[in-house]
């Protein structure tokens, strides 16, 4: 499975220092804008439709390193939190 590959690979990228909380919202937020422009969406519901793609795959790779419990909890915990900040919320699962 794909998924498993790419975690084996960041896993065993020993030289590199895992970024900051703060370092990784940048990151996503950075990386998610990318993602949508290059999707050229035209309408909110392109964009909806892309962002749940998006989270879909998120949550098989959530999946495949800590398991559906922990995938599920994140994912809901980050839904529940009206502006919350999800690295924040995951923290206490991971960091």
């Amino acid at each position: 499975m794909w998924i498993s590959w790419i975690c084996f690979e960041a896993l065993t990228e020993l030289e590199i220092e895992m970024i900051t909380p703060k370092q990784a919202e940048a990151l996503a937020q950075t990386s998610v804008q990318d993602y949508v422009n290059k999707c050229g969406c035209q309408t909110t519901e392109d964009i909806g439709n892309v962002l749940m793609k998006l989270v879909s795959l998120c949550g098989l790779a959530m999946c495949a390193v800590g398991g559906k419990v922990d995938a599920v909890a994140r994912l809901k915990a980050t839904a529940e939190e009206p502006g919350g900040r999800p690295m924040e919320i995951a923290s206490a699962h991971a960091y």
